[in-house]
């Protein structure tokens, strides 16, 4: 038997929207360590700086690609939300409903 699907089209764009909120907040918040970092640059210029921003770096990478991901999840649940809803109105047609 399959599963059962009880969610609208119009709560799964809502949903969808989530991560990309999520997304903002994230790249928000690298934005405002870059600046903190670059105001804390010009007071500190040692080698321990220099280690911890190439260390910053690297993992950076990885949080972008975490935004990635959350868009990747916002653009299948859009996409999966407009196949139901033409999923519904396609069925609707063949009951001979409107």
């Amino acid at each position: 038997m399959a599963g059962r699907i009880s969610v609208t089209p119009e709560e799964l764009q809502a949903q969808a929207q989530t991560y990309i909120t999520a997304r903002d907040m994230v790249q928000d918040a690298i934005n405002q360590v870059e600046q903190t970092n670059g105001a804390i640059e010009q007071e500190w210029n040692g080698a321990a700086f220099r280690a911890y921003l190439e260390q910053y770096n690297q993992l950076k990478g990885q949080v972008n690609q975490f935004n990635e991901l959350l868009v990747s999840i916002n653009n299948q649940l859009k996409q999966y939300a407009t196949t139901v809803e033409q999923r519904d109105q396609e069925d609707a047609q063949r009951f001979g409903l409107q």
